[in-house]
């Protein structure tokens, strides 16, 4: 290979690469492709935080909503206990009415058991 050779194969089109602008074009689609990136990065993070707070919300509004069902339910264990311990008492009555040799009719049994 001659001093020429070098000139012609390589170091010639290298500079017409560096003075012809194909530097700056490679350097402004690395650029341009990075900006690209960091915009979708952006993007994808305003997504995650929305998704994360519209989550957040969803939370909150089944939390109360459970917290009325809740509720609700240690009202209707109330009134549950309230007939249960209603109704033991009127067995209680009914046992005594019996043990105490009583003839029927048996004492009337409570309301609302």
């Amino acid at each position: 290979m001659e001093g020429g050779d070098i000139a012609t194969y390589i170091v010639g089109p290298v500079v017409t690469f560096l003075l012809g602008g194909g530097a700056v074009s490679v350097y402004s689609a690395h650029r341009s492709a990075t900006s690209q990136l960091a915009g979708d990065q952006r993007e994808a993070r305003r997504d995650t935080v929305a998704d994360r707070d519209a989550f957040i919300v969803t939370m909150l509004s089944d939390m109360r909503e459970m917290r009325v069902e809740m509720r609700t339910l240690r009202e209707r264990m109330d009134d549950v206990e309230g007939i249960s311990r209603g109704r033991s008492d009127h067995i209680d009555i009914l046992e005594a009415h019996i043990w105490a040799g009583h003839a029927p009719p048996p004492p009337a049994r409570p309301e609302g058991i």
